[in-house]
């Protein structure tokens, strides 16, 4: 029997301890040759060296970090470093709080998002954003653009005032009242100087104008051309390409290398209960306003058959004030511009008449007092409008309103109306015990 002596101490990496390990090996299985003993030898030692330097570069690498980490806490090294970091936090509050700001020659008053131009050395400029807010009498500086959230007022230090319509974005430019227009409407007033009217400089991507005037309108369309028109007749528009005098019911279009040239404007018809492209009247004569180029004839036209259905002559003025012919049930119409020198305009957006005599429900479906206090609780049509005693409640989109009411204050009852579209009315009077 072959007892087994474990080998002499030894280290695995030594040639003879590993050497010494198969001799012992040998004697309990079968004898290996010379050639596979040195090629298991090799192995072995392969396998122990990349042990060994897997150490060896855990050891390495955690010393490079430490040794790191005595560079950076050393004391030039962090002085170096925090100078470094102090610059770039003054550099970043400086392009958040600082640069230079132009004088302000206007002031805002409306709900709009901004980003103020600020000016830095060397020619630099940048803006910063500024979150929609309700502002008043907010400073305008020369390159701030705004973003009109609701109808907005800019008002300039020389009196004139421009007010924004929703969604509008324009950008200030001063030296002269003026702005850049990058998309929406705005209605300009300007304040006439002791020689005139002042002039007022606009800016499109289709090319820049100068309008002289009273009051205008101005909005830039798809093509990025512009449209301007006037409300009392007294706009002349001039660039580099000519100059051109607007009248009421006219437009010009602001296009890029093209003569200014005026145009009949798209008739813009108002009714007293006018929703987005619906009409509602309670009256078959549904009464309207319009204005247009002055002693030209507004004509109304079926927008399905393209059947002329009724036609006015404008006033000196260019008014229109009057009635449609008697409609039955509901209408769909457009309306157009023909001026007597042979001009005419495109015609509008067909708008749907409909004739509407029902009065609308009104129900009182719940009653809690507690107190003096009641809560009422009640039912309308949807898209009516609610008045307690001549007060507007909000009803919900489905039709459903509540309010509270004081029993000493009313009285004895209340008076609560519906009114719809169409102007068709309902009351209900609520007796209210104290």
């Amino acid at each position: 029997m072959t007892i087994y002596h474990p080998p002499s101490r030894g280290r695995w990496g030594d040639a003879p301890f590993v050497e010494q390990v198969l001799s012992e090996s040998a004697r309990r299985a079968l004898t290996l040759s010379a050639a596979r003993r040195a090629a298991v030898l090799a192995e072995l030692l392969a396998e122990v060296a990349r042990l060994r330097a897997a150490q060896l570069r855990h050891i390495r690498r955690r010393a490079q970090v430490e040794l790191v980490l005595i560079r950076l806490l050393s004391p030039g090294t962090f002085a170096t470093l925090s100078t470094f970091a102090a610059c770039v936090c003054l550099c970043v509050a400086y392009l958040l709080f600082g640069g230079a700001r132009t004088p302000a020659y206007a002031s805002l008053t409306g709900q709009a998002a901004l980003k103020e131009m600020r000016h830095g050395p060397l020619g630099l400029t940048w803006s910063i954003a500024r979150p929609a807010a309700d502002r008043q009498a907010y400073a305008l500086h020369q390159g701030d653009e705004l973003l009109a959230r609701t109808p907005v007022t800019i008002t300039f230090d020389s009196g004139a005032q421009t007010i924004l319509a929703p969604g509008t974005r324009l950008r200030m430019l001063f030296g002269r009242d003026g702005f850049a227009l990058i998309h929406g409407e705005v209605a300009v007033a300007v304040a006439p100087s002791h020689d005139g009217a002042v002039n007022f400089h606009v800016e499109t991507a289709a090319g820049s104008a100068t309008v002289k005037g009273t009051h205008f309108r101005m909005r830039t369309e798809r093509d990025a051309s512009v449209s301007e028109f006037t409300d009392e007749g007294r706009v002349v528009v001039a660039n580099d390409l000519g100059t051109v005098n607007v009248s009421t019911g006219e437009q010009i279009n602001l296009r890029p290398n093209t003569p200014l040239k005026v145009e009949l404007q798209v008739p813009h018809v108002i009714f007293l209960h006018h929703t987005g492209d619906r009409v509602s009247s309670n009256t078959s004569h549904v009464p309207f306003r319009a204005r247009i180029f002055p002693r030209a004839t507004l004509i109304v036209e079926e927008a399905l058959t393209g059947k002329q259905f009724a036609r006015y002559i404008a006033d000196d003025a260019g008014w229109v004030k009057d009635t449609l012919p008697p409609i039955t049930g509901s209408m769909i119409l457009r309306f157009s511009q023909t001026a007597s020198d042979g001009r005419s305009s495109a015609p509008s957006q067909p708008v749907e008449i409909v004739i509407d005599r029902t009065a609308p429900t009104l129900a009182i479906t719940r009653i809690l007092r507690d107190g003096d206090v009641v809560q009422i609780f009640g039912r309308t049509e949807i898209g009516a409008g609610v008045w307690v005693n001549g007060e507007a409640v909000k009803p919900k989109p489905d039709g459903t309103f509540s309010f509270e009411v004081n029993v000493r204050l009313a009285h004895g009852s209340i008076t609560i109306t519906a009114a719809d579209a169409a102007g068709n009315v309902t009351r209900v009077i609520q007796h209210l015990d104290r």
